[in-house]
C-alpha cells in the first residue's frame, strides 16, 4: 500500500513527521526500544510508517517499535475526541 509523503502544495502528513521522529528518537536518543501509546485506529498508519523506516535504514530491525493500543476516547457528545482540535479530552 502506497503512502503520501508530500502534498502537491508541499505541506507534509502525519506519516511524514511519524518517519522522521523515529528517525531522530533511533539517532538522537539512541533509543533501542520506542513505545507509541496511542488511539487503536492508528495501528495500520504506525505499520505503513515503520515500513518506510525500516525500508530506508533510518531505524534497524534491533530497535523495538511498539505501538501500545488504547480504546478511542469520546467527547461528550458520544463522538471520537480530536486531539487537533485543541480542546481536552474528557476527565
Amino acid at each position: 500500500m502506497g503512502v503520501i509523503i508530500q502534498k502537491r502544495d508541499g505541506g507534509f502528513l502525519y506519516t511524514t513527521t511519524d518517519i522522521a521522529c523515529a528517525k531522530y528518537r533511533y539517532e538522537q536518543f539512541n533509543a533501542n526500544r520506542v513505545l507509541y501509546f496511542i488511539d487503536s485506529r492508528q495501528h495500520q498508519h504506525l505499520m505503513q510508517a515503520w515500513s518506510i523506516v525500516r525500508k530506508a535504514e533510518y531505524v534497524p530491525e534491533s530497535v523495538s517499535l511498539e505501538h501500545h493500543a488504547f480504546g478511542m476516547m469520546l467527547g461528550k457528545d458520544g463522538k471520537p475526541f480530536k486531539t487537533r482540535s485543541g480542546g481536552r479530552p474528557p476527565c
